[in-house]
């Protein structure tokens, strides 16, 4: 069972969806949290059939900010306890386990974050679920430490301490985390970029103990700004799952090769009734072949890409690299329709 949050600054516009449909049928996550959708009611319309989830609830956005989603898989159970522009709360009950988990969006306005972090000690004293092993995760925009940003002027530190006051209280801890430490970007093509680790997750100490293989993973940055955070909840024993054999699908995208014609021209034009079905497979075999060798490599090409760009995005890399930036992920967005 795996987890995602991820503040996508939008899922509007045609690349943030497509990235997003990749990385599910990739990771194949059980449960993913969105902030910043941006979307209304009306667009959420096809989601839960279109990324084969179970479950939705999302809270709209405010005009042109804002907006939450949960999805999840049929493995989950899930009860929503409470919800705001600033969370969705919800106990989920899989594998005989029972959890809290709360999706956190931190408001983006530095004079209105402590209201974020009275909900944060709201929903902590909440009697009835005070006792749930819990997990909380999403973007706080706010960091912890000094070491948590590089660029910029300098945090104040009642910012921080206001902050980890409130993990502290809540008995919350930061879960460790593989990958690179700052979430957020700016991506500032001119000037200096600012790098902040402002997304993570958070779990008091009976969450803990009930996932004690759990993994966190800062991914990639996807369309966003931010990076794409999972949590990995091992279970011992994970289900193994059989493969089944591959149907053959014709792909529309093969028209737009220049050297789709010169395979259709293997095709013969006069076939016999009683020859048909030999012929069909026959030449399902060789359209099979062709793909294969034109599209293959499409993921890894992909993944090169995406993993050049992430090593621009580092601050001893960003700074004189921006056209180089600019330029790759014009590439990468030129593959992303292909594919």
């Amino acid at each position: 069972m795996n987890c995602f949050v991820w503040n996508a600054r939008g899922l509007g516009n045609p690349r943030a969806f497509r990235e997003l449909r990749c990385l599910v049928a990739k990771s194949n996550p059980s449960m993913m949290f969105i902030c910043e959708t941006k979307l209304y009611k009306s667009q959420y319309a096809s989601w839960r059939s279109y990324f084969q989830f179970k479950g939705i609830f999302f809270v709209k956005c405010e005009g042109r900010k804002g907006g939450l989603v949960l999805l999840w898989k049929d493995m989950y159970d899930i009860k929503i306890c409470s919800f705001s522009s600033g969370h969705i709360d919800c106990i989920v009950s899989a594998e005989q386990k029972v959890w809290r988990f709360t999706g956190f969006y931190g408001n983006p306005v530095t004079s209105l974050r402590c209201t974020s972090w009275q909900l944060l000690s709201k929903l902590y004293q909440i009697p009835e679920l005070q006792q749930l092993p819990w997990l909380v995760g999403g973007d706080f925009n706010e960091i912890i430490f000094d070491s948590e940003k590089y660029g910029g002027s300098l945090r104040p530190q009642s910012q921080m301490t206001a902050f980890n006051d409130t993990i502290n209280g809540c008995l919350l801890s930061d879960l460790k985390f593989k990958g690179d430490k700052f979430t957020w970007c700016s991506k500032r093509h001119n000037g200096e970029h600012i790098f902040e680790r402002l997304d993570r997750f958070l779990g008091n100490a009976e969450w803990q103990m009930l996932f004690p293989l759990a993994e966190v993973t800062h991914l990639d940055f996807y369309s966003s700004d931010h990076r794409l955070i999972s949590v990995s909840m091992k279970m011992g024993c994970e289900a193994e799952f059989r493969k089944r054999p591959s149907r053959f699908t014709f792909e529309h995208k093969w028209m737009l090769e220049e050297d789709f014609q010169s395979v259709m021209d293997q095709w013969k034009n006069n076939v016999n009734f009683m020859e048909l079905p030999s012929k069909l497979n026959q030449f399902s075999g060789i359209l099979k072949s062709w793909a294969g060798s034109r599209f293959s490599d499409l993921p890894r090409k992909i993944e090169l890409l995406r993993k050049d760009i992430n090593e621009l995005l580092t601050p001893s890399q960003a700074k004189n690299n921006s056209s180089r930036l600019v330029f790759l992920e014009h590439e990468l967005e030129k593959l992303l329709i292909q594919e």
